[in-house]
């Protein structure tokens, strides 16, 4: 992925589990993306260089995952693990567990591996 590559945020539910609220999801996820990377975001998938599908599931709190999808080959380039996001005293700095889960899997495992990208 390249400073210039341009982004689609999509979300996809997960199969035979209770999910999150997408818009709530994809809104945590493209306030991520537009403040602490280059890359452009984008309205459709037509126009982008790479999918970036996110997961936001209701177990144990909430459970993110994000899978980034090349559109040109058609092949997934990166696959992020599930990462937890609770409630509690962390509330406070985060303001609910799907933003706790998404700041987690953007901050610790998708920005290290796209080093180039970050704003």
């Amino acid at each position: 992925m390249l400073p210039s590559s341009r982004l689609f945020l999509k979300f996809v539910r997960t199969k035979d589990r209770e999910n999150a609220d997408s818009q709530g999801a994809i809104g945590i996820l493209h306030t991520y993306m537009t403040g602490k990377t280059v890359c452009p975001v984008v309205l459709s998938e037509e126009a982008a260089d790479f999918l970036v599908e996110l997961q936001l599931i209701k177990d144990n709190g909430r459970q993110a995952k994000i899978r980034i999808k090349h559109l040109k080959s058609g092949k997934y380039v990166y696959e992020s693990p599930w990462r937890v996001g609770q409630g509690g005293p962390t509330m406070i700095f985060y303001g609910s567990p799907s933003r706790m889960a998404v700041s987690k899997l953007f901050n610790n495992d998708f920005l290290p591996r796209y080093e180039g990208i970050i704003r």
